[in-house]
C-alpha cells in the first residue's frame, strides 16, 4: 500500500482546533460566576482555558491567584447540560490505577494502606489503554471507525493488505506482535471489530492464544449467524476476554462478549470503548461525547465520526477519543465504508490528530478483486 499522508489529519485537527467551547445563557464573561451553570454551546476561540480543575471557565476570563490550564486540540462532543465537568485525570466512579497516583490527595501512596494482592496482576501486566469504535448503519452498508491504543513498548502494526481466508478475500491490517488483527471486512461485506475485555478470570490459559488471531480465524465468514455459530462451537478459555462486534450491510452490528467465563451474543449501540484501567468510565465519558454530538448536530455523519476520533475532549490526556499517556497513545485508526457493491478501507498509521489516512484499498464484493485507486 502506498505510503501514508500525515498532511489530512493535521488539516483535520486544525479545523477542529477552531471549536471551542463557553457557557451559554450565563450572562456573564468573566470570573468563576460566568460558568457556573447553564447549558453550553460552541464558539469559534482560539483555545479553551480551564479554571481549578472542576470548573468550566468561559475564554477570555481570569481568576487572581490560580493556575489556569489550557487543553489543546480537538474538542468535540462537550454538549452535556451539566452545571460542571471533570478536567482531571481521574473520572468520576473511578477505580484505583497502578499507573498513578491520586493527585487530589496522594492518599494511595505505596506503603500507606493498600492492602498487599489489591490489584489485579493481570492487570498491572496488562496495562493497555482505551480502544474506541464507532459506527452508522445505512440501507445497504455501515461505515466503522476504530481508533486502536496500546502501548508505547508493542511493535507497529503492518497497514491492511489482501488476505485470503478459506478462499475468501478480504482486507486487514495485522499486529506487530501477535500477527492477528483486530479488524477487517471480506468480499461478502462482513466486518469485524474487536476490543478487548479486561476481566480477572482464572479459566484463562497459561499461554493465551491472540485474540487477534481468532478475528483472522472468523474472517471468512459470510453472515452474523456463521460467526456466532462459530464462536459457540470453540473452547473460548485459551482467550483472554474480548467484546467482538460482526457487521454485515443494511444490519445492525451484533456483540461477542466473552469474559473468559460465559459468551454472551446482543445487539450493541455504538460507541464502544475498553479499558485495561476503568472501563466504565471509558465507556460512559465516550457515550457523554456521543449524545451530545448527535444532540448538538441533530444527527451524524461520517465526517463528525472522523472528527470525533480524532478528539481531544475533556483534555488531551488518558480519556480523550485519540488518547495520548507517557506509556501508551493511540497508534491507529481505521475507517471501513460498506455501500454499492464495495468495501472501502482507509488506514492512519499513527495518531488521528495528527496523521492522516492513506490511500483507500478497496474491495470488489461481487468479483473479490482489490484496488487502489
Amino acid at each position: 500500500m502506498p505510503r501514508l499522508r500525515p498532511c489530512a489529519g493535521r488539516r483535520l485537527a486544525e479545523a477542529a482546533d477552531r471549536l471551542r467551547l463557553t457557557p451559554a445563557g450565563s450572562g456573564h464573561r468573566g470570573g468563576p460566576r460566568g460558568c457556573a451553570r447553564g447549558p453550553f454551546r460552541f464558539v469559534r476561540a482560539h483555545r479553551l482555558a480551564f479554571d481549578c480543575p472542576a470548573r468550566l471557565r468561559a475564554p477570555g476570563s481570569r481568576t487572581p491567584g490560580r493556575s489556569r490550564r489550557r487543553a489543546r486540540g480537538v474538542l468535540l462532543g462537550a454538549f452535556e447540560r451539566r452545571p460542571r465537568i471533570r478536567t482531571g485525570h481521574e473520572p468520576h466512579d473511578s477505580s484505583l490505577r497502578p499507573d498513578r497516583h491520586d493527585t487530589a490527595s496522594l492518599r494511595c501512596r505505596p506503603g500507606s494502606g493498600v492492602r498487599r494482592g489489591s490489584f489485579n496482576p493481570r492487570l498491572l501486566e496488562a496495562r493497555g489503554a482505551v480502544c474506541t469504535a464507532s459506527w452508522l448503519i445505512r440501507p445497504d452498508g455501515y461505515e466503522l471507525f476504530f481508533n486502536r491504543d496500546e502501548r508505547s513498548e508493542r511493535l507497529r502494526a503492518a497497514e491492511p493488505e489482501a488476505l485470503e481466508l478459506r478462499g475468501r478475500k478480504a482486507i486487514a491490517p495485522r499486529d506487530g506482535d501477535g500477527g492477528g488483527t483486530w479488524i477487517g471486512v471480506n468480499d461478502r461485506g462482513l466486518g469485524l471489530g474487536l476490543l478487548n475485555v479486561w476481566d480477572d478470570s482464572e479459566n484463562v490459559a497459561d499461554s493465551p492464544r491472540s485474540r487477534g488471531l481468532l478475528v483472522l480465524d472468523l474472517l471468512h465468514s459470510d453472515s452474523q449467524a456463521h460467526v456466532q455459530r462459530s464462536l459457540e462451537e470453540l473452547d473460548l478459555t485459551s482467550y483472554r476476554g474480548f467484546h467482538l462486534v460482526v457487521f454485515t450491510p443494511g444490519r445492525e452490528p451484533l456483540g461477542h462478549r466473552w469474559d473468559g467465563r460465559e459468551l454472551k451474543s446482543a445487539a450493541v449501540a455504538a460507541p464502544l470503548a475498553s479499558s485495561s484501567f476503568d472501563a466504565k468510565g471509558a465507556h460512559t465519558e465516550r457515550a457523554r461525547q456521543w449524545d451530545g454530538l448527535r444532540e448538538r448536530h441533530g444527527g451524524l455523519t461520517p465526517g463528525l465520526l472522523e472528527l470525533f476520533h480524532a478528539s481531544h475532549y475533556p483534555e488531551r490526556g488518558p480519556y480523550s477519543v485519540c488518547m495520548h499517556r507517557e506509556d501508551a497513545s493511540t497508534v491507529s485508526a481505521t475507517h471501513i465504508c460498506v455501500e454499492a457493491g464495495e468495501a472501502r478501507v482507509r488506514y492512519s498509521g499513527g495518531p488521528p490528530c495528527t496523521v492522516g489516512y492513506g490511500d483507500v484499498a478497496v474491495l470488489a464484493l461481487s468479483t473479490g478483486e482489490i484496488a487502489y485507486p
